[in-house]
């Protein structure tokens, strides 16, 4: 970088948005979980390529989930043998247990038509960057586009060094590697968790089921929780 002054500004931008992201990364006071997950079916129903969509129990997430006007504040990618890559604003993009998520309302999200060598390309492509940092600057403009009332938030989406990323841009960026996007003309840095949701590209996979004994009927089952 060839001026020492942008240089400055940049580091103390990055510091600053990571402090704010730190500071909203705490749990919320009430959580709901609206259905157990049922962690046996999930392994059995979940194939490498699948994008898992969360509701994130932290302040951050209620953040994500209000600027973006959607139900999901966070995604991982399943690559298999029950190991998710989940980028986090606490650790950066590392791979966990699907068991992670258990506590979580969440849906899975699998991309229409991708041959097997194709999701092991999007699969290698995300895996290449476990250790790669969080881009808490994401979070910060996300929130300043809240208080500025920007309907339109995706202008302030993108990582301004290309060295860090967060969880539904990585994802994003992965399957564009095989020329799958996510939304049809929106750039991978643009997308956010609920873009899975609604893309074309993507269909929802039920994996939860509902049981109940003879005797008690699925109305009373689900009212009562």
């Amino acid at each position: 970088m060839s001026n020492p002054l942008l240089w400055v500004w940049e580091a103390v931008q990055k510091k600053a948005a990571r402090v704010l992201a730190e500071r909203l990364n705490r749990d919320l006071i009430s959580y709901h979980l609206r259905t157990r997950n049922n962690m046996e079916n999930l392994k059995r129903a979940l194939k490498p390529g699948d994008v898992i969509l969360v509701e994130g129990n932290k302040l951050i997430s209620r953040v994500i989930m209000a600027v973006t006007h959607s139900t999901w504040s966070h995604c991982a990618l399943y690559v298999g043998d029950g190991k998710i890559i989940d980028p986090l604003p606490s650790t950066g993009t590392v791979v966990n247990p699907v068991e992670a998520l258990a506590h979580l309302n969440i849906r899975v999200c699998r991309p229409f038509g991708l041959s097997g060598e194709a999701i092991d390309k999007v699969v290698s492509f995300a895996m290449s960057h476990v250790g790669r940092g969080y881009d808490h600057i994401n979070i910060s403009n996300l929130l300043f586009s809240f208080f500025k009332k920007k309907v339109d938030y995706t202008e302030f989406l993108g990582d301004i060094s290309g060295s860090n990323e967060v969880c539904s841009g990585l994802i994003a960026e992965a399957y564009n590697q095989v020329g799958f996007p996510v939304l049809p003309g929106v750039n991978f840095s643009q997308i956010v968790p609920g873009d899975y949701d609604l893309s074309p590209n993507f269909e929802i996979i039920k994996f939860n089921k509902i049981y109940f004994n003879k005797n008690e009927s699925l109305v009373a089952r689900e009212w009562h929780g």
